[in-house]
């Protein structure tokens, strides 16, 4: 089956290895990569040391053998990169958040519908197989009818970030940066773009001025609800970078989905938990096989959506930007 030639533009953020690991082992190949930022240019380099290096974007751009880009640069840049990708015949592959305002997304959203170009946007949280399975449990009707959702997400905020992760003006804020994650899970569970934000809090509990480290946001899709906790409050004693978990609860019984860790079970991760009227179960899910970059090389070759949808991504960005600015304007930074 042929494949895809990329190249990834911007390497701001240490995601960029994932989508670009996730790539070559599903048949991609690696054309060449670009970067501002000499400390992540200079680490992509040695990773990958077979690499094309490319003078800038526009060099990227105009290489008539690359079908796609991957953009990984700064979250505030990666919208009028997408957009002039897209103009010039690449479809993009981009990490999360892919647009921080409204006006962004209008831009992306506009140039995708009048060009007809994949924009495939990487929610690294959906990558799971427990939340596979989970969601396979689900569809089949393991759980009965779906009652709720709820999402907790914490991460360590660690000593190594770079100024700009700090600037909400470049990385959009908690909401749009890692509250997407669970607005993406939201969507995908209930496969209903239309669902609405309710509700949206931030505050600010370290020790930065002006740096909003927790975070919660209530979401509905008709009788469902959805609830996520986000934060960057992970203590050093826990081995992971986070203990991501998601409660899908039915009206048969719940899927516990333990992605990161299973606490108390350090060997243990990407975990699923059912409960219902047999019982308890345990399914140990870390091997699964997981498709997702398999089908988004084949979404760009058969230009067909079974990776994530269009939908999908820009309802996700649509309600993460506005539950930042919800919570920006009702609630002032609090210490």
């Amino acid at each position: 089956m042929p494949s895809i030639d990329f190249a990834v533009i911007g390497t701001h953020h240490a995601h960029v290895y994932d989508i670009v690991d996730g790539l070559i082992g599903a048949g991609a190949r690696l054309a060449g990569f670009c970067g501002d930022e000499d400390a992540g240019r200079a680490a992509f380099a040695e990773r990958y040391a077979g690499a094309r290096r490319e003078k800038d974007a526009a060099s990227i751009l105009g290489r008539k053998g690359v079908q796609a880009v991957v953009l990984c640069g700064l979250p505030s840049e990666r919208a009028g990169v997408a957009c002039r990708a897209m103009r010039a015949g690449k479809d993009v592959i981009v990490d999360k958040p892919p647009a921080i305002t409204a006006g962004q997304l209008a831009d992306v959203r506009r140039v995708q519908g009048e060009t007809g170009r994949r924009f495939l946007v990487v929610f690294g949280e959906l990558l799971s197989g427990a939340f596979d399975r989970a969601l396979k449990l689900y569809r089949e009707g393991r759980i009965g009818e779906l009652v709720s959702v709820a999402g907790m997400a914490p991460h360590r905020l660690g000593e190594a970030r770079p100024e700009w992760f700090y600037d909400p003006a470049r990385n959009g804020g908690i909401m749009v940066d890692i509250g997407c994650h669970q607005i993406a899970q939201f969507l995908t569970i209930t496969a209903d773009p239309a669902a609405e934000l309710v509700d949206a809090s931030i505050a600010c509990f370290g020790g930065r001025d002006g740096f909003f480290d927790s975070g919660d946001i209530i979401l509905r899709s008709g009788r469902v609800r959805g609830y996520a906790r986000v934060d960057w409050m992970t203590p050093d004693g826990l081995g992971e970078w986070g203990d991501v978990r998601t409660m899908i609860t039915g009206t048969k019984g719940y899927l516990d989905v333990r992605k990161t860790v299973d606490v108390g079970r350090p060997e243990s991760w990407d975990v699923l938990y059912v409960v219902d009227s047999r019982g308890i179960e345990r399914m140990e899910c870390e091997h699964a096989p997981l498709d997702f970059y398999s089908k988004l090389i084949a979404d760009i070759r058969d230009r067909t959506d079974r990776s994530i949808s269009h939908e999908i991504s820009f309802r996700t960005m649509e309600l993460a930007i506005q539950a930042q600015e919800l919570a920006e304007s009702r609630w002032p930074c609090v210490r």
